[in-house]
């Protein structure tokens, strides 16, 4: 233990919005084969994490992996399995991680899942829509009291939704890809992924500030990126791109 690292704020109202000791833990003390919301691997978001690895100069100021100890020795990844798998891929055996116990009432299992479904819903690459169904019915069989509010507040889905996924009970879970075959949603999945990786990039380079504060000259770099990129059509490019965000934002704050 070098540091101490404050609780992401999804988790406040499980844990508190403390401070948490950052390890730096074996990655075989982790089990590897246990998946708390992601169901499937992005080999290109396993990439992007693998680049970041090596550029950044001190590993615990990585962004740090999830783990809940079920009291036993044992610990189940909740958050950052692409970061796992990154630091495998270009050798690294430890990585930076906050270790909470699970929650009263809850195995291990069951609050990684809850756990990784409260970090996704902030994650720069959300989960897909077949994964948010699939997470439904898992947090539906941990939880049998919980209402359909509930599993759809937990998974970002609509109540109707969760309502038909309870009322299929134990019917067979859809195909993660399902939704492969639409090229809008693969769009879609495919430029916030991009969004997601320029914000870490930020962030690995110690600019994070500049997500939080605007900076001109962040700004004029952006704008030329977009004038090489996209010539004339820079400016609505630009504007678009600004819609989104302020959609995002106002989402954020409902």
């Amino acid at each position: 233990m070098t540091t101490a690292r404050a609780l992401p704020h999804p988790l406040h109202d499980l844990y508190g919005s403390g401070s948490l000791p950052l390890y730096l833990l074996p990655l075989d003390s982790i089990d590897r084969d246990f998946r708390s919301v992601r169901f499937a691997e992005d080999a290109a978001r396993v990439q992007m994490f693998a680049e970041l690895i090596l550029e950044v100069e001190d590993i615990m100021e990585f962004e740090p992996m999830i783990v809940v100890q079920d009291g036993r020795g044992g610990r189940r990844l909740a958050d950052g399995r692409h970061r796992l798998l990154a630091a495998l891929e270009v050798g690294l055996h430890e990585l930076p991680s906050l270790c909470v116990d699970a929650l009263g009432g809850m195995t291990a299992e069951q609050t990684a899942r809850l756990v990784g479904a409260r970090m996704s819903a902030t994650a720069s690459a959300p989960l897909k829509k077949a994964e948010r169904k699939e997470l439904a019915r898992r947090l539906i069989a941990d939880h049998p009291d919980w209402s359909d509010r509930r599993v759809a507040r937990e998974t970002g889905l609509d109540h109707k939704t969760v309502g038909r996924i309870h009322q299929v009970g134990n019917s067979p879970p859809e195909r993660l890809e399902d939704e492969d075959h639409d090229p809008l949603v693969r769009a879609e999945d495919e430029a916030v992924a991009a969004l997601g990786r320029f914000l870490s990039k930020l962030r690995a380079a110690a600019l994070f500030d500049n997500v939080k504060t605007f900076r001109p000259r962040t700004a004029r770099l952006l704008a030329r990126a977009l004038e090489h990129r996209f010539g004339d059509e820079a400016s609505r490019v630009a504007e678009v791109i600004g819609q989104y965000f302020t959609e995002a934002g106002r989402a954020l704050r409902r």
